[in-house]
Parts: structure tokens; C-alpha cells; sequence
């Protein structure tokens, strides 16, 4: 009696460390699964943020030389009631 209950906690101790095992496997699988993830999501954002910067400082520069080129009218304008001014 005392050896087969020493062989039933010798395998209980064998199936519960197997057990374990299987466990910090899976456990460490899923963990590098969701840090890829995690990779791949940054790279992808970082991609698009730095695609729709790239976007709108384009943009500021046409609206930028828009806004010069009125400024430039403005100021001939201005030069030229200046010049009636000065007759």
C-alpha cells in the first residue's frame, strides 16, 4: 500500500509539473504573440501619423504661399493708391 501510494503522488507531482510547464509555455507563446502584435500596430501607426504630417506641412506650405502671394496683391494695390496719393 505504501508503494502504490508513493507511485500516485509521484505521478501527481510529474503531472502537475507537466501541467506547469505546459502552462508557462503557452503562457510565453501568447506573450510573444501579443508583444509582435504590439510591434507590428506601433509600426504601422507610426507610418501613418508620419504620412499625415507629411501631409498636412504640404499643405501649410501651399496655404502659406496663397497667403503670401495675397499679401503681394495687397501690397501692390496699396502702392499704387499710394503713388495717386503722391502725384
Amino acid at each position: 500500500m505504501g508503494k502504490a501510494r508513493s507511485i500516485i503522488i509521484t505521478n501527481t507531482r510529474k503531472q502537475i509539473k507537466d501541467k506547469v510547464e505546459e502552462t508557462k509555455e503557452e503562457l510565453t507563446k501568447r506573450v510573444n504573440q501579443a508583444k509582435e502584435e504590439l510591434t507590428r500596430t506601433a509600426h504601422q501607426k507610426k507610418e501613418s501619423f508620419e504620412d499625415k504630417l507629411e501631409e498636412a506641412l504640404s499643405q501649410m506650405s501651399y496655404k502659406a504661399d496663397d497667403i503670401i502671394s495675397g499679401l503681394e496683391h495687397k501690397l501692390e494695390e496699396l502702392r499704387k493708391k499710394n503713388a495717386q496719393f503722391q502725384k
